[in-house]
């Protein structure tokens, strides 16, 4: 299932992904649709994460879902792969295979597995672990895009206010 979001001066496609059903069909139709697609932002947002640092690093249910859309995000030069699952909030970029492809995990709004990235756990192609939060519940991620910059900011809910606790930038090359 796609959707693009168009706000007059720049479109910016999205795509959201079933992780643990992408059939033949399914993968086929997200192919032809990033092929059609004209997008200043690409945006994929899945349940599972491609690459993790997190306690489901090893698991082989990501690793073969890792196998079967990483073509597509190389190829198509995916700008952000959004995915929750984990319970942490980790930033991964990806400069070498996946084309600068930013990594964000959104897995802690409700429940987080304390003390679950580990740095020593080696990531697929070199990709690097930029930043992760294994410790505060109740974060959320915050996105902000125009034609030129991609902002994103992990945030921390609390009763006294929110309060930014990760923020990064991508820029239009």
């Amino acid at each position: 299932m796609n959707a693009t979001y168009n706000t007059g001066e720049f479109p910016t496609c999205v795509w959201f992904m079933d992780s643990l059903t992408l059939d033949p069909e399914q993968y086929t139709n997200l192919e032809k649709s990033l092929q059609m697609t004209d997008c200043s932002w690409r945006i994929i947002v899945s349940h599972y994460p491609i690459i993790t640092a997190g306690v489901y690093w090893g698991d082989p249910e990501i690793i073969k879902f890792r196998r079967r859309i990483s073509p597509l995000i190389k190829k198509y030069k995916i700008d952000f792969y959004i995915s929750g699952h984990d319970h942490s909030s980790p930033v991964i970029h990806h400069n070498r295979n996946f084309n600068d492809t930013v990594f964000l995990i959104a897995g802690a709004p409700s429940f987080v597995n304390i003390h679950s990235v580990s740095r020593a756990r080696p990531l697929p192609g070199g990709a690097d672990l930029v930043w992760f939060d294994d410790r505060n519940l109740r974060v959320v991620l915050y996105l902000e895009l125009t034609p030129e910059q991609f902002e994103y900011k992990f945030v921390k809910l609390t009763d006294k206010g929110d309060e930014i606790i990760m923020s990064g930038t991508k820029s239009r090359k």
